[in-house]
């Protein structure tokens, strides 16, 4: 019940016939009763809760059941055996003889339920220092074919990565913490180089190394510059086995940045951090990009339930064959732009910044803009021009009378209550004190 209407409940008892009138109805008596009730009806608060945790529990039961309840996916063959079973994938890449991604031809499911496959009617195999892009319409199967390379897809015949893979997903994974920690996760204790190469090749310039974030407080594209920053990091870090990542898979990480900021990124990561490493790229933008990659996979959908690779070659080969649309028009004015150094700051930025294994040279520019900050005490015209943004002057004006009349009645209440307080031997009526406590 709401307060007030614990006070009308007393005022109705001791006031109706049979009530306590000829009591002594004193303060004292009156707020220990109150006190009673309120430690009633605060259980009675917790309720609704209870019964939305109780729903949000067995909303996640059912979840996690349905999962556990799921047939096994058949494990992924090791990218070694096909070659030989005494020798390791790290030595056959070591050696040059073994490739990192690698998906055999044949047709492939993407759920045991599902009648969607994928379709590769060669094999696909990623050459170590290749850089390669996976391009098509929206929906033809780009992440499903990276999905195969990592061996994820719950289908027999597939090989897993030839070792541990730095991959960025469409959605980034953005865990609470420091930022060093989350670009270092899995890894140990971070390199401060390493960390300060990653940090900038992805342009996380947002938030200092020691920076608590979270996917609360960052927007899409500062997310997905943190993911990139992850696998930079990885890419470029020794595990504890001795061994690193062979291979960096981005899943389109490009797609909620800007695209100046998203020039930056290419320039840094791809032809800067890791140029010398293998990469695959998933992208829906046809742009000057995928003229300076080794080769492109072009995908598309067939009967609506079917992915596949329709094309697999160099960009002037499928330019050639018709299959992609040239742009070098847009290529020249890119280049122009970088080469002058003047037209974008940020293209000067890129053509004039350059990463090294020893470190990495500091940037003249921030691509995000600091906050202006002000110190001191607000000015009375600040409160004006605040004011001033109100559609509604009578609706302000109800607002303001609103606040001071709820004050004036909360000090009225306080002053009867220490008014019967203070009466002892009850000058007054009851009526006249639960009146005017109820009044307000």
């Amino acid at each position: 019940l709401p307060p007030f209407m614990i006070t009308v409940v007393l005022f109705a008892y001791v006031s109706g016939p049979g009530g306590l009138a000829g009591m002594a109805f004193k303060p004292s008596v009156v707020f220990t009763a109150l006190s009673l009730l309120n430690q009633i009806r605060f259980p009675l608060l917790f309720y609704p809760y209870a019964l939305n945790s109780l729903a949000e529990g067995q909303a996640a039961s059912d979840r996690i059941g349905a999962f556990l309840a799921l047939d096994e996916a058949p494990s992924a063959q090791d990218s070694a055996s096909t070659h030989d079973s005494h020798v390791s994938t790290a030595d056959l890449i070591a050696a040059g003889t073994g490739p990192p991604l690698r998906v055999q031809a044949g047709r492939f499911a993407l759920s045991p339920t599902s009648d969607h496959s994928l379709v590769l009617e060669h094999d696909l195999e990623i050459q170590s220092g290749e850089l390669v892009a996976i391009v098509g319409m929206v929906g033809s199967g780009k992440t499903t074919l990276v999905r195969a390379m990592l061996g994820e897809l719950p289908s027999e015949g597939l090989q897993n990565p030839a070792g541990s893979v730095a991959y960025c997903a469409q959605q980034p994974w953005v865990p609470t913490g420091e930022l060093r920690d989350i670009v270092a996760a899995g890894v140990g204790t971070a390199d401060s180089d390493t960390l300060k190469a990653a940090l900038w090749a992805a342009v996380v310039d947002f938030a200092g190394e020691g920076d608590e974030v979270s996917s609360g407080t960052l927007s899409g594209g500062q997310q997905a510059r943190v993911a990139l920053a992850r696998a930079v990091y990885h890419m470029r870090t020794t595990r504890k086995d001795g061994l690193r990542a062979v291979a960096c898979v981005l899943d389109d990480v490009t797609a909620a940045l800007d695209p100046q900021v998203a020039n930056v990124v290419i320039e840094r990561c791809l032809f800067g951090t890791l140029a010398q490493h293998t990469r695959v790229v998933v992208t829906s933008d046809t742009g000057p990009l995928l003229r300076r990659c080794n080769r492109i996979v072009l995908m598309e959908t067939s009967n609506d339930i079917e992915h596949r690779v329709r094309a697999v070659g160099s960009y002037d080969s499928l330019v050639e064959r018709g299959l992609l649309e040239s742009r070098t028009g847009e290529e020249e004015l890119l280049n122009g732009a970088v080469a002058a150094g003047a037209a974008s700051p940020l293209s000067a930025e890129v053509a004039t910044a350059k990463v090294t294994d020893a470190g990495v040279a500091a940037p003249a520019l921030f691509l995000t803009a600091k906050e202006e900050r002000a110190r001191g005490a607000v000015p009375l015209s600040l409160y004006l021009r605040y004011f001033a943004c109100a559609q509604s002057p009578g609706l302000l004006a109800l607002t303001f009378l609103a606040t001071v009349a709820t004050n004036v009645a909360m000090s009225a209440q306080q002053w009867f209550i220490g008014l019967w307080t203070s009466d002892l031997v009850m000058q007054r009526s009851l009526s006249f004190y639960l009146s005017g406590v109820m009044s307000f």
